[in-house]
């Protein structure tokens, strides 16, 4: 069943429904990293983007620090759809970080086109190789 389809824009989900539908440690993981590391507090929000078969849709989890988005979670079934955009400033970095990210990483950072805001990687968190591979890209948000 679709995230979308579980909870409607007009039913929020609990913290405790959305870890039970993700089902998967490595969201867990994720999740306490960005807001400890970062002292970031995630924040619902609902979209009613219906690209990919509806992927995008439903209630999503924003990570946002001085007002700037950092990483935006989306709920599926066993995994989360973790979106990490990047400005045209952060491609030169994220072109030198490029040969340390796993190879999954590398081919979604290589297909995705540049748009006029820079690129968005769109990665599935489903094992510790992309987990430690946001982190990293994440790095390249957070200008402490």
């Amino acid at each position: 069943m679709l995230w979308s389809e579980k909870y409607t824009k007009e039913v929020e989900p609990t913290p405790q429904q959305v870890k039970e539908f993700i089902n998967n440690p490595m969201f867990e993981e994720l999740d306490s990293y960005l807001q400890d590391t970062y002292k970031i507090k995630a924040k619902k929000a609902y979209s009613g983007c219906a690209m990919n078969q509806g992927i995008w849709k439903g209630w999503n989890i924003k990570y946002q620090k001085k007002g700037r988005s950092i990483c935006t979670l989306y709920p599926q079934e066993g995994y989360v759809l973790a979106l990490l955009p990047l400005n045209h400033e952060e491609l030169a970095e994220a072109e030198i970080l490029l040969p340390t990210l796993s190879k999954e990483t590398q081919e979604i950072y290589n297909n995705a086109k540049v748009g006029r805001t820079g690129k968005s990687l769109p990665l599935e968190v489903r094992n510790e190789s992309t987990v430690k591979d946001i982190k990293q890209i994440v790095s390249l948000r957070i200008h402490e």
